[in-house]
């Protein structure tokens, strides 16, 4: 088993032959890409650029990305909406705007709405302005 492992590792590598820099093509090409543009007259090369830039611009397009992306916009928005006019407490809590829509859009579900109860503004001991206050 070793000797065989061992004849292995001392014997040269054999001569493979060295593949080319770069692959010969299945079928010839047509066309040499990129064009040279010293060779093309000027409307030659305004035909090439629209026509190279209107395959660009349709390459570029993605109708299910940009779909999906406006269907999460419009979810995020949505959501957003929809808790700061059902759920959010807006300011200190003494005033909420949206008292009629709440109780509104909870009734026709079916649930009670029971506004949160106000809550007193504690003060921040630690700020300078509260240093001498008693709390």
């Amino acid at each position: 088993m070793f000797t065989t492992l061992v004849r292995r590792m001392a014997s040269s590598m054999p001569n493979l032959p060295k593949k080319p820099a770069k692959p010969e093509p299945f079928f010839p090409l047509k066309k040499v890409w990129p064009p040279d543009f010293k060779q093309m007259s000027v409307q030659q090369q305004l035909r090439f650029e629209k026509r190279y830039k209107r395959r660009l611009r349709h390459i570029s397009q993605r109708p299910g990305w940009d779909k999906g992306v406006q269907i999460a916009q419009f979810i995020t928005i949505s959501a957003v909406v929809v808790y700061s006019a059902l759920f959010m407490e807006w300011a200190d809590g003494s005033y909420q705007p949206l008292t009629g829509f709440r109780t509104y859009v909870y009734d026709l579900f079916g649930f009670k709405y029971n506004p949160p109860p106000l809550r007193e503004r504690t003060l921040n001991p630690l700020h300078p302005q509260n240093q001498n206050k008693d709390l």
